[in-house]
C-alpha cells in the first residue's frame, strides 16, 4: 500500500510590532516528500503570548483548540498519525493513495 504523508508546522502569519508586541500564527499541514511545498490546511489563526520563544503552548486553550480542531477535521480525511516531532504540535501523519 502506497502512503500520502505530512506533518503539522506552525508558522507566524502576522506580526505587529510597538508598546505590545503581538505575534498571531496558525498551525499548517504540509506535505512530505515530492510535493513538500505543498500546504495541505491550515488551523484558524491565535495569538502567542509576548515575547514567545517556543511557539504554541499546549496550555494555552486557544493553542490546544486550535490544534484539536485540526485534528479532527485531519481524521475526517482519512489522516492517522505515524510519528512525532520535537515539539507537542509537530505530528507526522499519514493516509493511504487512493
Amino acid at each position: 500500500m502506497n502512503w500520502e504523508t505530512c506533518e503539522i508546522i506552525y508558522v507566524i502569519v502576522e506580526e505587529k510590532w510597538g508598546i505590545f508586541p503581538k505575534e498571531t500564527a496558525q498551525f499548517q499541514i504540509v506535505a512530505q516528500g515530492e510535493n513538500q511545498d505543498l500546504t495541505i490546511t491550515k488551523s484558524v489563526k491565535f495569538d502567542l503570548e509576548k515575547f514567545n520563544t517556543e511557539g504554541p503552548n499546549q496550555k494555552n486553550k486557544k493553542h490546544k483548540a486550535a490544534f484539536e480542531t485540526l485534528i479532527a477535521k485531519l481524521a475526517e480525511q482519512g489522516w492517522q498519525q505515524c510519528g512525532q516531532g520535537d515539539l507537542w504540535f509537530n505530528w507526522k501523519l499519514q493516509r493511504p493513495i487512493s
